[in-house]
């Protein structure tokens, strides 16, 4: 596979690059990657690797902002009711809990509300609005929401409710007509940094109204001690929210980790501890994929108020309870996700075109509040854009992700007519429409995709930061690579090659859901781990050749220190690819009904792939590997295995289904099977492809 590296060897060995590294005293290959990211001026390069509060923008820079603060102070003062309406998502419930926290620490009188995410779905809700008539609320703050509700808007209005949107979603169609609309993507605002979170929006308001408060303290100050207080909350939504980690979201992020570090919020840090038992090492990876998702999952399963609980508790034993909640919650996620997740392979496998630009699935009855997280792991293993809709009585509702240059909102928009809701952003999006209209809709949005596909430059192979040798796998660097956290968007975590190494060692870890493998290139040794990889479903075995695609880190163990790598991808090369491209050739033959010349199985093959298969299917994991089967059950190639699996789907005994892989080379490799009940006896000796497999071998 054509590989482009970022980093090319003239900028490796450019004289300005060596000498930069010299006076920053920082390995050169550290300042030739900020130098391919177009970081090449020394005080950039500063103060990107050490974000200050100087970064940060004074709040008043947005539109409506100072009078929207006036509106607040004056319901403080007046005790009125304050309705804090939010989201269920990390970064709307991280808002409504900063909200709350510091309204009520300056004497407001506040309610929250976060709507239930199966039941209302996202944004303002009249019914919710009319059920808090009998409090006699007079301001709503909307956070992570509100800006494409001006209808909802005006409700309030004339139920006597003023509201103040703080919002980071796009401004599609007319903005709400109200106290104020404060979001940095306004096309008249004046904001200069348009990547805040929800609560990086809603963070900006409380320094506001502190600001007015406090005329004597300058903004840095303010800000200051804001992030003191809450500055793990800010940073948890900012990454949930896959934020650029750019601009003052830098320093942002890097204070909330810090006040993670030290104690920070009772909820968080319980939430952490219940997770590893002990604070892990705390970084953007950390918060993304451990923290956030737990947060999300309360949502997801319908239950967002019970993370808002958390995340407002000062008390450690109700605490705990929820921090184990939460957990819980996140298992039944998962079990949602990996039924749904089944269940689109194989609408997929029954497709006529795998590979459009765009992927729209229809399911009675999947669970909607995953349809999100399952649409972007789909996204990754298809490299194209997907739609999930969940077929649920009258209505279907929808969740999407999308790649980069394919903007879901656009193509929604363009859809308008067909829906009754949607919004998000460019690469999430969500919908809901008619079920009448949902053939319909897949149609259409389908063949749009392929015409604006024509216009996106697609990316031949894969593109990395370096490719590495075994010089440059040093401490050092690995060590100096921290420097560039927090990662997110706009500051991607560095991707390295390395190539032609022989995988030594490939051993399962936690019960075979990871893999873990010792590689070896110029005599020397790698620990290499390849989390969320089944090891039974691991194409490669011992000794295989390949080039890994890895993130550098560094591991501690008994006090030493040494590089590690987190794989992203496992490439074949050498020997290996060549065994792989001649097998992939015999089987794509076998599939198109055509028998190349075979070893022919024995009956003893048979029954060793048949109780393969069988053991599999008892533990519910009706997927595997070809390759892997093959050399497990000691077949001659997998091509041989591949016709035993057709000839038992001929005998009437299972069907087997293509999955997709992002390797051509491993195009079928992994395959779903489904075992049928069935008295008839097989005959493999009288079956079509058997007989016609031992006539062209002579046999």
């Amino acid at each position: 596979m054509n590989v482009k590296s970022l980093v090319s060897g003239d900028l490796y060995s450019n004289s300005e690059v060596v000498r930069m590294a010299s006076e920053l005293d920082l390995p050169v290959q550290l300042i030739a990657l900020l130098h391919s990211r177009g970081l090449t001026d020394r005080e950039v390069i500063t103060s990107f690797l050490s974000p200050g509060v100087s970064d940060l923008h004074d709040p008043f820079l947005f539109t409506d902002m100072r009078q929207s603060v006036g509106r607040i102070l004056s319901a403080v003062k007046q005790k009125e009711k304050i309705l804090i309406y939010g989201d269920y998502d990390a970064d709307g419930v991280t808002s409504t809990a900063i909200v709350k926290r510091y309204l009520s620490s300056i004497g407001a009188s506040v309610f929250c509300y976060i709507p239930d995410r199966l039941a209302e779905g996202y944004g303002l809700s009249k019914d919710v609005l009319d059920g808090f008539l009998s409090e006699h609320i007079s301001l709503m703050i909307t956070v992570d929401t509100g800006t494409t509700a001006p209808e909802e808007i005006d409700y309030a209005k004339k139920l006597g409710i003023e509201t103040v949107v703080t919002d980071h979603h796009e401004c599609t169609g007319s903005l709400p007509k109200c106290v104020g609309v404060i979001n940095p993507m306004r096309l008249d605002g004046g904001y200069p940094f348009k990547g805040l979170a929800g609560v990086g929006v809603a963070f900006k308001l409380v320094c506001a109204i502190e600001g007015v408060r406090c005329p004597d303290k300058n903004c840095n100050l303010i800000a200051e001690e804001m992030l003191d207080r809450y500055g793990d909350l800010v940073a948890l939504g900012t990454v949930a929210d896959v934020m650029p980690m750019l601009d003052e979201n830098r320093y942002i992020v890097k204070k909330g980790i810090e006040r993670m570090k030290t104690g920070g919020t009772l909820g968080i840090s319980s939430l952490i501890k219940e997770l590893s038992g002990k604070k892990p090492e705390l970084n953007s990876s950390t918060i993304g994929y451990r923290l956030a998702p737990h947060i999300n999952a309360a949502g997801r399963m319908g239950r967002a108020d019970r993370a808002l609980e958390l995340l407002l508790t000062d008390e450690k034993e109700e605490a705990l309870l929820l921090s184990k909640e939460l957990c819980n919650y996140n298992l039944q996620r998962k079990a949602e996700e990996e039924k749904i997740l089944k269940e689109a392979y194989a609408l997929i496998a029954k497709k006529e075109t795998v590979q459009d630009p765009l992927t729209v699935l229809a399911g009675e009855g999947w669970h909607r509040g995953v349809l999100g997280i399952v649409a972007a792991r789909l996204t990754e293993r298809l490299k194209s854009s997907v739609i999930l809709i969940s077929l649920d009585d009258e209505y279907g509702y929808g969740s999407g992700r999308g790649i980069e240059g394919m903007d879901l909102v656009q193509l929604l928009e363009d859809r308008a007519p067909l829906l009754e809701k949607y919004g998000g952003h460019e690469q999430a999006a969500g919908l809901t429409l008619k079920r009448q209209n949902v053939e319909r809709f897949i149609k259409e949005i389908t063949e749009d995709a392929r015409e604006k596909s024509k216009f996106i430059t697609q990316q031949d192979g894969i593109t990395v930061d370096m490719c590495l040798s075994t010089l440059d796998l040093s401490l050092p660097f690995a060590e100096s690579l921290a420097l560039l956290e927090p990662y997110g968007t706009g500051n991607r975590i560095p991707q390295f090659l390395l190539k032609d190494v022989r995988l030594e060692q490939i051993t399962a870890l936690s019960g075979g859901a990871h893999t873990k493998i010792l590689a070896e290139k110029d005599g020397l040794f790698y620990t290499a781990l390849l989390f969320n990889q089944k090891t039974a479903l691991f194409p490669y075995i011992q000794y295989d050749d390949a080039d890994l695609l890895f993130e550098l880190t560094v591991n501690e163990y008994l006090g030493r220190r040494s590089v590690q790598l987190l794989l992203r991808r496992v490439l074949p090369s050498g020997s290996t690819l060549a065994e792989m491209q001649i097998e992939k050739d015999q089987t794509d033959l076998l599939e198109k009904g055509q028998i190349p010349p075979l070893h022919i199985p024995d009956r003893n093959a048979f029954v060793k792939v048949y109780l393969a298969l069988k053991a599999l299917d008892k533990t519910n994991e009706n997927v595997f590997s070809l390759r892997r089967l093959t050399k497990e059950n000691d077949l001659f190639s997998t091509a041989v295995c591949k016709l035993i699996l057709l000839i038992f789907e001929e005998q009437g005994l299972m069907t087997v289904e293509k999955l997709p892989h992002e390797d051509p080379v491993l195009a079928g490799d992994l395959l779903s099977f489904k075992l049928i009940k069935t008295d008839k006896k097989a005959d493999i000796e009288r079956s079509k492809l058997y007989i016609a497999a031992r006539a062209l071998s002579g046999g």
